[in-house]
Formats: C-alpha cells, structure tokens, sequence
C-alpha cells in the first residue's frame, strides 16, 4: 500500500507546520526547520507491506532533528527496537547521531535510531529512502545492529552497492499485488544485506549462544501454544517477526520440520495426560489441537505403538 503526502495543497505559511506534524505521524517523532529563503516544499511517499516500511521523503534545504526525548511506546511494548536505514538518493546530506558526524552523497547510507538524539541537514533540495529494521530482542542474545548506529556505508560497491541496488529496486517495483509474506521475506533480507554491508556478523557467537537462544525461544512458544489448531511454521513466524523459511532452516538444524516437531511434542504431552483418568482420550487430543479423532489415533498408534485407550490402560496398570 501506498500513500503520499505533499505541501502543496498547503498554504505556505503552514506548510512547515503541517509537515512536521505528518513527517512524526508516519515515521517517528521529529522536528523540522527551513534553511534558507526560499520557499518550503515537501513531498513523503510511503509503502506498507507486511510490517515492511520504506519512506521515500523529498525536501527543499532544512534540519531534520530529534532530541531523544520522546520514545515509541509501541516499540518498549514488543521488545523491538526499531531503525531506520537511510539511502542518500539525490542531493548530499550531513547526518550526525551517537557522537558521529558524516557527509552522506548518492548511494551512501547511514544506520539510524529514531529514538535517540539526531540531526540531519541538507543545503540543497534532497531525496532519500527510508527502510524500517526491526532488532527483535526476543529472538537472540546481543544484537551487533546497535553498535552501527552512527556508522556510514559508501554505497558505490561490494555490499553498500547492493544494499543501495536492493532498496532503489524494492521501492520501484513492490506493488499492490505483493502480500504479507513478501514483506517479511523484504525484511529479512533488509536485516542481512545491512549486516553484510558494514561488514558485520549477526550476533552469533563461536558457539552459536544465539541460534541457541531462538530455537530456546522457539521451543517454548511451541510448548505454550500447543492448543491452537493452527500452530505451524507461519504462526511462529509471524510471532517471530522473521519468514516462515527462516523457522523451516532453523528447524532443519536439528534434523526436522516445524509440523514434525509441533505432532511430536504435542503426542508427548498426550501420552502424559493419558496417564490421568480423569482426562478423558477426546479431552487429551482436542486440548492438544488435534481437531480430528482419527488422525490422532493413527498418529499416536505410530507412535507409541498402540491405540491411545490401550496406551491409557497400560500406564494405570502401570501406575497402579
């Protein structure tokens, strides 16, 4: 989805005004100043899909800044921190946050922390590209993203060349006719191409503290959710804020499928509550999001090599 606002339907003595108030309102608190005489214009585009965000903002000379005093509640409340990935398109910027200063020209980008203190200023009409880049803090252990904050990349080969071609050719080319899955496949591969372009790893320790720490966090949400019926690979993902192959890869290390590991776990936990009479084998399956009877005999039959009522039998002579 797209949507575009413009001064120029704006009185000029308002247009400041009304630009500052929808430059916050679409992509993070800020404040903007007029450098020089002539007359202000501006123009935001901005595409949504799927949790995916690119801003494409044009503007005549001004200041662009934030003063670190205000914080998006909607971020605190997830867990994600939250960046923009800047690509100077037209135009050279000066751009300074985290004690660093530098010039931006085409191509160039730029790591940057809506919430915290910044600056950015242009003498000359500009145009950029805005990306949004979620860190979700639930997944992993450190993140390295924060110590790139303040850093530039020179997009003019290796890595920053392809990160500057992949945002120049999302923003042309994402349509209408993309879904939610798009979005998320966009946003991984946003996170790793940035990474990749600072010449930086993802966190993972020798090892592998943070793939440990998502499959951890996998598992317990699996385990927390084995109720819902509609427990799969994209349930995770979307919780995860990643794509349903990235749950399938992560997965994969252990020699398995998400739907392998979510029916073996869920047969588990059924194979302990049958050992309870007073939870009854329909009680057991449906509770565990086995919406057929059927499939969950056969399923429990392969198994444990008998019918759930016989296994049940089994384990309170067992007990008994």
């Amino acid at each position: 989805m797209r949507q575009t606002y413009s001064t120029d339907a704006v009185a000029p003595a308002d247009r400041l005004t009304f630009w500052n108030h929808i430059s916050s309102r679409a992509i993070s608190p800020m404040s903007i100043d007029v450098i020089g005489p002539a007359p202000f214009r501006a123009e935001l585009t901005h595409l949504s899909l799927g949790g995916f965000d690119l801003y494409s903002p044009r503007s005549t000379p001004a200041v662009v800044w934030h003063d670190g005093q205000v914080r998006s509640r909607a971020n605190a409340s997830t867990g994600k921190g939250r960046y923009l990935v800047m690509l100077q398109c037209k135009g050279c910027s000066v751009v300074s946050q985290a004690g660093c200063e530098e010039s931006l020209g085409a191509d160039d980008f730029f790591l940057l922390d809506p919430a915290t203190s910044y600056q950015i200023s242009f003498d000359e009409p500009t145009d950029v590209i805005l990306a949004g880049l979620s860190d979700d803090r639930r997944t992993a252990g450190a993140s390295v993203l924060p110590a790139l904050i303040g850093a530039v990349g020179r997009g003019g080969s290796g890595g920053g060349a392809l990160l500057a071609g992949f945002l120049r050719s999302v923003w042309d080319n994402l349509g209408a006719g993309s879904d939610q899955t798009e979005g998320l496949e966009l946003g991984d591969a946003l996170r790793s191409l940035v990474l990749f372009a600072y010449g930086a790893s993802d966190g993972i320790d020798a090892d592998g503290t943070r793939t440990a720490a998502r499959r951890q966090w996998v598992h317990d949400f699996v385990d927390a959710n084995l109720g819902d019926p509609e427990l799969g690979a994209a349930t995770i993902a979307r919780e995860m804020g990643v794509t349903p192959r990235s749950v399938q890869m992560l997965f994969a290390a252990e020699g398995t499928t998400p739907s392998g590991f979510i029916r073996e776990t869920r047969l588990q936990r059924a194979a302990e509550l049958l050992a309870d009479p007073s939870i009854s084998v329909t009680m057991a399956a449906f509770s565990l999001g086995f919406g057929d009877l059927s499939y969950f005999s056969r399923a429990f039959r392969a198994r444990f090599g008998a019918s759930p009522s016989a296994y049940r039998r089994l384990a309170l002579q067992t007990w008994n």
